[in-house]
């Protein structure tokens, strides 16, 4: 949970202070070290407001969530893709899968 956490206060920094919520979308590269991220900033009324600036964030952002992955990620969970969602006041929640097509698309194979 601690690299969830320092994940999470790295995209809040970015966000905008208007937003209540961030909504991320995280793709794992599983054959090669890499990942991707996304996001969006919602307000208290649940409409999108922004999206996270991206060229902004870390550059170790995408070591950490590889890391994470990598203590994460078992044959018992499985998963290459995920989303988090962080509040302004630093809670967050996440949910990982497994997308076939994601891991076809890149790697030709779901492996």
């Amino acid at each position: 949970m601690e690299l969830l956490q320092k994940i999470s206060q790295e995209i809040l920094t970015v966000s905008g202070i208007e937003m209540q919520f961030v909504k991320c979308q995280i793709e794992i590269f599983t054959n090669e070290k890499g990942s991707g991220i996304t996001g969006e900033c919602f307000d208290s009324n649940n409409l999108k407001v922004s999206y996270l600036d991206v060229f902004e964030l870390n550059p170790d952002l995408n070591d950490w969530m590889q890391e994470w992955f990598n203590i994460s990620g078992s044959s018992d969970n499985r998963w290459n893709k995920a989303e988090l969602t962080i509040y302004k006041d630093g809670t967050f929640e996440v949910k990982t899968w497994w997308d076939s097509e994601f891991q076809i698309s890149l790697y030709g194979e779901d492996n």
